[in-house]
């Protein structure tokens, strides 16, 4: 299970609450037992009077930002652009948050062999503006407040 934002974990009698920032949609309280040395886990979801951000969508600034090269590498690709902060986590279809990557860097940059600052490095020699500056756009376009 992967939460976002600050997380407040308090252990009272085998029952865990996990208390999310308004950043998401639902709060769980998670429950575990103990049987035969297997965990039960039952989450109960109680919705936040704060609504989820909205990503940025948009399949032409996709399509425009399409290359025939890898931009770390530079080998030739036909692939789709590769998303820094992915689509799932909240990453926008931003041209700050979208790098050409061949289909070997792409299988790397999921698995974390190529980490986000390196893309993200990339992308701020592309646009001309400082690293600094992408990181915070993104995570601004995130629905962070930076």
């Amino acid at each position: 299970m992967q939460f976002i934002g600050a997380i407040i974990v308090q252990f009272t009698n085998a029952i865990y609450r996990v208390i999310i920032n308004r950043k998401l949609k639902k709060a769980k309280e998670v429950s575990i037992h103990l049987t035969m040395g297997a965990f039960f886990v039952a989450v109960k979801e109680m919705m936040l009077m704060w609504p989820k951000h909205k990503r940025i969508k948009n399949k032409k600034l996709i399509a425009e930002m399409r290359k025939p090269y890898c931009e770390l590498c530079g080998e030739r690709t036909t692939i789709e652009p590769h998303h820094v902060n992915t689509v799932g986590s909240g990453g926008g279809d931003i041209a700050i948050n979208l790098i050409q990557l061949c289909t070997e860097c792409h299988i790397k940059a999921h698995s974390g062999l190529i980490n986000k600052e390196v893309c993200e490095h990339m992308i701020a020699m592309r646009e001309g503006i400082p690293y600094e500056e992408v990181h915070r756009l993104n995570r601004k376009a995130m629905g962070y407040d930076v």
